[in-house]
């Protein structure tokens, strides 16, 4: 089913868009601001993002080395392309506690923790657009991040609606949520505001991709454009439907940025920005994963023995 709908929404675009005339597109870019996006890319995702994460895992009292943090972000990403709205992340978690530095729970916690941050980081990319937009759907999103900013900075004020609303779950993703609170409310506020100031620096490495593609092709587009859809074009990329997001991701791409441009060149554009921000760090990944799962699975067959 995961692989079913990318496909039928490839089939949908390139009958509409066609596919040799997508093709000549991305023959057509030009190479340098290509290879500027791909070192962002690696750079943010390689190294950047896994930093972020261990600098969660430091405010949650687990010391995790940097090298073992890149390691195990980058990895794990074979695999938690695998399944929907990247909840492969338990992965990371499952290694965490694989190496002898927390139980199971707590690395959730952590992955949790980093989402949320994640999260956050992509939505105030829009905020330029944002500030200067007008319309209920500005001011919308304007309550939306400012709620998020709220719970984030100062998340015990919610700990009873967290507490009620988790019920349903098993109890593992239960202690979980209740770690990512307390860590939350345990972490000083300067270094929460150190720790989204990361993430919105590797969630720019989206922004500067895409905006190296378009030029690579010739197209300029606006930037309080490209802050307002890249973020929800990441975004759909989470929706649960499609494997790791292929499909969702390039059809909110040429949704949005196709009044700017052909629509042949919006799609060269999306599946250039799946290429680089999305498909090189698993390919990246893949050199790890085998030494990775071995881990993991040591210590499962150690538990369960």
């Amino acid at each position: 089913m995961l692989l079913l709908v990318p496909l039928g929404i490839y089939w949908m675009l390139f009958r509409q868009m066609g596919f040799a005339e997508t093709l000549d597109q991305i023959r057509q870019a030009r190479l340098w601001p290509l290879l500027v996006a791909t070192g962002a890319s690696l750079v943010a995702s390689v190294v950047m993002n896994a930093y972020v994460w261990q600098r969660i895992l430091a405010a949650m009292g687990i010391r995790l080395t940097f090298a073992r943090a890149v390691f195990a972000e980058n990895a794990s990403l074979p695999l938690r392309m695998l399944l929907p709205a990247k909840s492969g992340e338990i992965f990371k978690a499952m290694y965490v506690r694989s190496v002898g530095l927390s139980g199971l729970s707590q690395g959730l916690g952590s992955v949790m923790f980093h989402k949320v941050v994640n999260i956050i980081a992509l939505m105030l990319l829009s905020l330029p657009t944002v500030m200067t937009a007008t319309g209920s759907a500005a001011r919308k999103l304007l309550i939306l991040l400012a709620i998020s900013l709220w719970i984030y900075l100062w998340p015990r004020t919610v700990q009873s609606l967290t507490d009620r609303f988790s019920r349903p779950l098993p109890e593992r993703f239960r202690n979980a949520l209740r770690r990512v609170v307390g860590a939350l409310g345990d972490t000083s506020l300067a270094r929460k505001l150190g720790l989204l100031a990361l993430a919105v620096v590797f969630q720019s490495a989206h922004l500067l991709s895409v905006v190296m593609i378009f030029r690579s092709l010739g197209i300029e587009v606006p930037f309080v454009a490209v802050c307002a859809y890249v973020p929800v074009c990441v975004l759909a990329g989470i929706v649960p439907i499609a494997l790791y997001g292929l499909g969702t991701r390039e059809a909110a791409f040429v949704f949005f940025f196709a009044p700017y441009m052909g629509e042949s060149q919006a799609m060269a554009s999306a599946l250039m920005f799946t290429g680089i921000q999305f498909l090189l760090p698993v390919l990246v990944g893949s050199t790890m994963t085998w030494p990775f799962a071995k881990t993991v699975l040591r210590r499962q067959n150690t538990a369960g023995g």
